[in-house]
Formats: C-alpha cells, structure tokens, sequence
C-alpha cells in the first residue's frame, strides 16, 4: 500500500479520535459554565477529551509526513497533548496552570506550522494542476 494511502486512513483514524474528544470536553465545558454537573463528572468528560487528543496526535505520528515541518508539527500536537493530560492529571499542585499556558503555546507553534505546511501544498498543488476552484 502506498505511504500516502497509509497516512490518509491513519489520518481518518486520528480524526474520529479527535471529534470524540472534542465533543466529551465541549460537554464537560458546557457542564462547568452552567454549573449543572458534579465535579467528578466533569473531571471524568474533560479527561475523556484530553486522552483522545493524545490518541489522535499519537496516531498522527505513527505513519511520518513527506516533509519535516509537518512531522514537526505532529510531534507538537503530541506534546501539547500530552501537557494537557499532564494538567488534568495534577490538577491538584499550583504547577498546573503554568503546564497548562505551556501547553497553550505549543498548541499555538503547532497551529503555525500546520497553516504553514496547507498553503505550501496548495501552492504546490495549484502550481502542477493550474489556477482552480474549490467551489464550482
């Protein structure tokens, strides 16, 4: 099977992953601002939301990207995951917060490089296929 293939089902599979957790943490954010839920449950919906993340930017790195700035950006959505789950896990110590503002900032370098890596592809993309259209 082609690597690019491979990369596009694993890429999938990091997808579904991702929109669970999105929606387990949008759920426990709605929970916490209306007050309407125990703590436990929304420690319990949060944490489901942040393991799917790291499941999702796990398996984003299973199969590497053709170029290096796009496995650099999946190697820092797995370590913006992973100090996400670590906040969630040491909820407790004052540390938390800054492990938090930490993770904010990779997720931000990550967020960069990504948009970086689209418009080079779809420069690459319109420079061997012509002037197109996404929308006809």
């Amino acid at each position: 099977m082609n690597k690019n293939v491979q990369r596009y089902y694993t890429m999938v599979l990091s997808c579904l992953f991702d929109k669970i957790a999105s929606h387990a943490y949008l759920i426990g954010a709605i929970l916490a601002t209306a007050s309407l839920s125990k703590a436990t449950t929304i420690w319990t919906l949060n944490t489901v939301g942040v393991c799917g993340f790291v499941i999702g930017a796990a398996i984003n790195t299973m199969i590497p990207a053709m170029n290096t700035m796009s496995i650099c950006a999946d190697y820092f959505n797995l370590l913006g995951s992973l100090l996400y789950l670590l906040a969630t896990i040491v909820t407790r110590i004052p540390l938390t917060q800054i492990i938090g503002l930490v993770g904010d900032a990779v997720y931000l370098i990550d967020s960069i490089l990504y948009m970086i890596c689209w418009f080079q592809e779809r420069e690459m993309m319109k420079d061997s296929l012509g002037q197109y259209v996404l929308i006809k």
